[in-house]
């Protein structure tokens, strides 16, 4: 838990008395126990009272009741039954009925977070339903993902159509002049690489067979 401290509190006037009550240059050790005795307080929840046994146990000074009693004189602390209170400690530093009640808030709001991003999370879930006492997914994305992908040519002989039928659309000359044999000179256009072990056609072929069919057909009225 943090503590508050006023940044100027190393120029307080207070601090500069509580220095000269106990000798020459002795303003740190004012505030090095000041400081020491607010972190305590605030550790242990006393709210700001001070037992004069923790006091005298402190480690950050040589005589910390010395410095405890020069605090006093200028007002730092109060004395009280045991030991010490700093002066308006509860108008700068959290008691402990309003820490509760800041933790308290801070409980609920966490839980109200946490169960709104459950909500949120559950809403943009994939949604399931059941059929034949199997749970299928319908979430679109995995429905992409599972969908078939084009249709592969059944064998090399189906490869060699499609080449076939590819160098006879693409020749300058026509299928006879394509067909014809290479030996005067005129280059043969090459096949099309790009998804040769794919359906060709557009729109692509509904099965496997299909698009054998429809290779062999093409290729028969061609002919």
């Amino acid at each position: 838990m943090w503590v508050k401290l006023d940044d100027n509190l190393p120029a307080h006037h207070k601090l500069a008395i509580a220095g000269r009550q106990i000798g020459r240059q002795a303003t740190g050790r004012a505030l090095a126990i000041f400081v020491e005795a607010l972190c305590w307080t605030n550790k242990h929840m006393t709210n700001g009272f001070l037992p004069s046994d923790v006091v005298g146990a402190f480690q950050h000074d040589r005589d910390p009741l010395q410095v405890a009693a020069a605090l006093v004189r200028a007002r730092f602390w109060e004395p009280a039954d045991g030991g010490w209170k700093i002066h308006n400690w509860a108008k700068y530093q959290l008691d402990e009925v309003r820490r509760a009640a800041i933790a308290k808030a801070r409980s609920e709001a966490g839980r109200k977070g946490a169960a709104s991003r459950w909500q949120i999370a559950s809403e943009s879930a994939p949604k399931h339903s059941k059929k034949n006492g199997k749970t299928w997914q319908t979430d679109s994305k995995a429905m992409a993902k599972n969908a078939p992908g084009p249709v592969p040519f059944a064998s090399k002989e189906a490869k060699k159509i499609r080449a076939r039928e590819t160098v006879r659309a693409e020749s300058p000359a026509g299928p006879a002049t394509a067909s014809a044999p290479s030996g005067g000179g005129q280059k043969k256009h090459q096949p099309r690489t790009t998804g040769a072990t794919r359906c060709p056609h557009t729109p692509m072929c509904p099965s496997y067979d299909a698009c054998i069919q429809r290779t062999l057909d093409d290729a028969n009225a061609r002919s």
